[in-house]
């Protein structure tokens, strides 16, 4: 089984991955004391079992965490850690396809015990789930969302390294942004910065310079590679749908010592770009 836990008391992280990792057959494959940085890598991840603080930050809720990752197809069983709630607070918890409750403060007892049912549990659905799989010619309809958007961010990871910026400053940047627009199926100027990734005006502003900083190189490599291959029918298109091609060749004059225009770079142009490039693998 693969577990994934939230919390942001590091010690509760702790006690849990000793649990987990007691029995050979299971592994925590990340943790996170935040919501968005949890968000961030559960999408991207195949997860059987998330063990989630009701309370995560002052922005989001444990809830509100789980309804972001359902929204987008993310459905692994939840267990999650909840102090002394009223009745009613408890069957909205429930009501949200949460499977297990452990009190807090954690009893590691009564955690163990809890992990080992929401395993044993888990562990059935799968094999059903593999026999299901086995007697149908399509997918499991719930799998198919997280399967895609995996498939998705794989070949923006592709075109960023053919790109040659895997390894630039504002390569996790471009990801996150990325993942935002395939979860949400949204272009980048329907992006709720503030909302999505928590992230005020001002650093904004610093992501997006560092983010062009990034570009700048793609373009002079992707510059390079259509001088040497003019021809190249993928080197074309990457020029016009992620830099519009007027700038790629103003590039490739600069290289060669002659006079040009000073590249314009539009993210907006680049990323929906990219998000046109991820709809590939749907194909």
């Amino acid at each position: 089984m693969n577990f994934y836990i939230v919390d942001p008391n590091k010690e509760n992280r702790d006690n849990l991955r000793n649990l987990i990792e007691a029995d050979y057959d299971s592994i925590v494959v990340g943790t996170a004391g935040e919501s968005n940085r949890a968000y961030s890598e559960i999408i991207q991840l195949h997860i059987d079992i998330l063990i989630i603080n009701y309370n995560l930050d002052e922005k989001e809720k444990g809830l509100e965490l789980i309804n972001k990752l359902k929204n987008v197809g993310s459905r692994p069983r939840f267990l999650m850690i909840c102090p002394k709630l009223s009745s009613q607070e408890m069957q909205n918890i429930y009501d949200s396809s949460v499977d297990l409750i452990i009190a807090s403060p954690l009893n590691l007892v009564e955690a163990r015990q809890m992990i080992r049912l929401i395993s044993s549990y888990a562990m059935l659905l799968n094999r059903l789930n593999q026999i299901y799989e086995i007697s149908s010619s399509s997918i499991a309809p719930y799998t198919r969302p997280q399967a895609l958007h995996r498939e998705q961010t794989d070949h923006i990871a592709q075109v960023l390294r053919f790109l040659g910026i895997a390894a630039e400053a504002g390569i996790d940047d471009i990801m996150k942004i990325c993942n935002i627009m395939c979860d949400q199926n949204i272009e980048f100027s329907q992006i709720n910065f503030e909302r999505d990734l928590h992230i005020t005006e001002h650093d904004k502003r610093i992501i997006f310079q560092r983010i062009r900083r990034s570009l700048k190189v793609g373009i002079s490599n992707l510059a390079n590679m259509c001088i040497d291959y003019p021809e190249n029918d993928i080197l074309l298109d990457y020029a016009n749908n992620l830099f519009e091609y007027r700038n790629i060749h103003s590039e490739m004059r600069k290289l060669n010592g002659e006079n040009a225009k000073p590249v314009q770079i539009s993210l907006q142009h680049f990323f929906n770009g990219l998000l046109q490039e991820s709809y590939r693998v749907k194909k």
